[in-house]
């Protein structure tokens, strides 16, 4: 079979746990409004100067709220473009959701010890499903006879 130049190809990444990961050119949706098969934790939702919808991806999440609608500096949010920004004297965010409203997909390396909201352009981290990460976390358990 031959592919045309820029296909596509599938690749599927093996952890140490056995599980497998799929590192697809088409990605999942970074951020949802309803948990998926993908392993998602709940995020914060802001709003820019511009209007713009922006998520928070700090861990831990109390992080992202002053608990009066105000980003603290230092926060880190996303946009569904992807756009990434830091809170700050030019960069606010307000309107801060009181409780967590979406859902950000959470990246993994490869033997499950980096779980994050914002691998930052870490290339070596990748999505994986529910399914995928209770194998991870079921492999760190130790078994103690």
């Amino acid at each position: 079979m031959l592919l045309a130049a820029g296909a596509a190809v599938p690749t599927v990444l093996t952890l140490t746990s056995g599980a497998s990961v799929s590192a697809a050119s088409l990605a999942p949706t970074r951020f949802t409004t309803a948990p998926d098969k993908f392993y998602r934790m709940p995020v914060y939702d802001g709003k820019t100067k511009a209007g713009k919808t922006v998520h928070c991806v700090n861990t831990p999440q109390s992080k992202c709220t002053d608990g009066n609608g105000k980003a603290p500096d230092g926060s880190v949010w996303v946009q569904n473009d992807g756009t990434r920004s830091v809170t700050g004297p030019f960069s606010q965010v307000n309107n801060v959701t009181s409780s967590q409203k979406s859902y950000g997909l959470v990246y993994v390396d490869k033997k499950g010890t980096i779980i994050t909201l914002d691998p930052n352009g870490d290339t070596s981290l990748v999505t994986t499903t529910q399914s995928g990460m209770d194998s991870i976390i079921g492999a760190q358990i130790s078994k103690l006879g």
